[in-house]
């Protein structure tokens, strides 16, 4: 679920003592313990990082949204900065299925990019409010369960000589953790207003991860990797990025090197 983060002068990265929010039921009590938080804390930034990906989409609207709504709520009434943490799914609003007939098939609807493009709308109402939309991490180790993980299983099956599982091509903007790291100082600087997109600003598939590993286990990894069918690309914007944009080469080898790293420890 994530957390909400107390950031103020030297002590920052503190975790609010919030309680768990696990239904609508239970926002009431949430405002009022971030309001007392904040009552104690004045000079204090609010850093969202909660978020629900999977679950019932009721649930997903009480942490994707609610608590952004109440989070600008309180924090207009303090006067607080608020730095909210958003996802790369919001630019894919939904995605189109390949069709084999003649009539195409229907969009498949992304609900976590819908209600995360909802709490960020809500936050960029409120004139101290940063929001960080971050692409796709890289940087050891990996997000668990995250496409890279998933990539680093299939490479460490390989090496071991076992039976591939499927993988998509999908295409992605990988971003380095230290990039957000230096994107979150610099709006707790308040040196950042409005939307910041964390981005390389390019797109990198797992076909051109692969490229840089060893022939035979290229050549297993890519038997499996079957084609994106209807997940689009997931690119950030060249002309805003929320970190110098690096050469795509350098990108690649360091996905590729991660990638052994990780399977070769694993």
């Amino acid at each position: 679920m994530g957390q909400i983060i107390l950031a103020e002068n030297g002590a920052r990265y503190g975790q609010l003592p919030i309680s768990q929010v696990h239904d609508e039921i239970d926002l009431a009590r949430f405002e009022h313990e971030v309001e007392n938080v904040l009552k104690h804390n004045p000079q204090a930034a609010i850093v969202n990082c909660i978020g629900r990906r999977e679950g019932s989409l009721d649930l997903m609207k009480v942490l994707n949204v609610g608590i952004p709504e109440i989070l600008v709520r309180v924090a207009k009434r303090f006067d607080a900065k608020l730095i909210h943490f958003g996802s790369a799914a919001e630019t894919t609003q939904s995605v189109q299925k390949a069709s084999e007939g003649i009539h195409p098939a229907p969009a498949a609807t992304l609900t976590y990019g819908t209600t995360k493009r909802a709490g960020t709308d809500v936050c960029l109402t409120y004139e101290k409010a940063t929001v960080l939309r971050v692409y796709n991490l890289h940087g050891l180790p990996h997000q668990s369960n995250s496409g890279l993980h998933q990539l680093c299983r299939s490479v460490r099956i390989a090496l071991d000589g076992g039976a591939q599982p499927s993988l998509i091509d999908t295409t992605r903007d990988y971003v380095h953790w230290r990039a957000v790291l230096n994107a979150l100082n610099n709006a707790l600087d308040f040196n950042s207003n409005g939307l910041i997109e964390v981005c390389s600003g390019f797109g990198i598939a797992m076909s051109e991860i692969i490229e840089g590993l060893p022939l035979d286990v290229r050549t297993q990894v890519a038997e499996q990797l079957k084609p994106p069918d209807y997940f689009a690309p997931v690119i950030g914007p060249h002309h805003t990025l929320g970190e110098d944009a690096t050469n795509k080469s350098n990108v690649v080898r360091a996905l590729s090197d991660e990638v052994t790293t990780c399977a070769s420890s694993g």
